[in-house]
């Protein structure tokens, strides 16, 4: 008698075993590709690189992290001919690191060493790993990329709900971070200097109306909350579960309207306009 363990049927449901990516509400690690990993275990730990003080390091870290992957792997760091939007993220990336030094040479008459350090292992960071994702076709599936900016969107909610109604959103001392006490960079909190060496969830001097105070939770400032909302927003239109698609949307959008951009709340419904608009000019052939 055949084996059961080499049917054809079996090997089939054994494959679609493996490719489930959840198991009730949580995602399987095993079933995930390694970008997948990469992707959701950052997502997930963001409050915890922001409260080390990671924050601007986290892209150099990861490009450390993947080269140091592919030399093991294949001997050297694949990549290709640069696209054009790497080349104009690198060019914008040298436009900010030049104007800065020249801005700080012109106004302080001094040169600050650690800050263009940070600047450049930031910035540079980001243009290398769009790089890398681009020459190595890296795809990451919506349900993971959901399934972890949920868990994000859920811990950014908890501590809203702790700040905002338990401790009252009061005025407090912002404490620096990890790193920065580490290499002495937290001295004092100046406005508008050094914010990503701070623990600055939000702010309540900064009152844009109506008595409401602008969050930035783990992204250091408001407008950067806006762009991961966004950017969250635009995710939960693409998940096929409408319970999670739209739970998830009317979480984004509480958090859109807690970072207090008013370039984000106005520049979302025109981007959500612009997708279905193309959505719906593919279906009916006018696009």
């Amino acid at each position: 008698m055949k084996s059961k363990s080499l049917s054809p049927k079996f090997l089939l449901d054994q494959e679609q075993e493996r490719d489930r990516l959840f198991s009730g509400i949580w995602l399987r690690w095993g079933a995930l590709t390694i970008p997948e990993r990469v992707v959701c275990a950052n997502v997930v730990l963001l409050p915890v690189w922001w409260l080390v003080g990671l924050y601007r390091l986290m892209p150099a870290l990861i490009v450390a992290g993947i080269a140091l992957y592919e030399v093991r792997q294949y001997g050297n760091f694949r990549l290709r001919r640069p696209t054009w939007s790497v080349l104009g993220l690198l060019a914008f990336s040298s436009y900010r690191l030049f104007g800065g030094i020249f801005y700080n040479l012109a106004t302080k008459g001094a040169l600050s060493l650690s800050a263009s350090g940070r600047f450049v292992l930031f910035w540079y960071g980001i243009a290398l790993l769009l790089w890398y994702i681009q020459s190595n076709n890296i795809r990451v599936r919506v349900e993971a990329a959901a399934w972890a900016c949920s868990v994000l969107v859920l811990q950014m909610l908890g501590f809203w709900v702790v700040g905002q109604f338990v401790l009252g959103g009061g005025h407090y001392a912002y404490p620096p971070t990890l790193f920065a006490r580490l290499i002495g960079d937290g001295g004092g909190y100046e406005p508008g200097e050094g914010l990503s060496n701070f623990l600055i969830p939000y702010r309540p001097q900064d009152i844009s109306f109506a008595n409401l105070v602008r969050w930035s939770f783990f992204f250091v400032i408001p407008e950067n909350l806006a762009l991961a909302a966004g950017f969250i927003i635009l995710l939960s239109l693409d998940i096929k579960n409408r319970l999670w698609s739209m739970l998830l949307l009317a979480a984004s959008v509480l958090l859109l309207l807690l970072s207090g951009t008013r370039s984000g709340w106005l520049a979302i419904p025109i981007v959500i306009g612009f997708r279905y608009l193309f959505t719906f000019s593919k279906a009916w052939g006018y696009a």
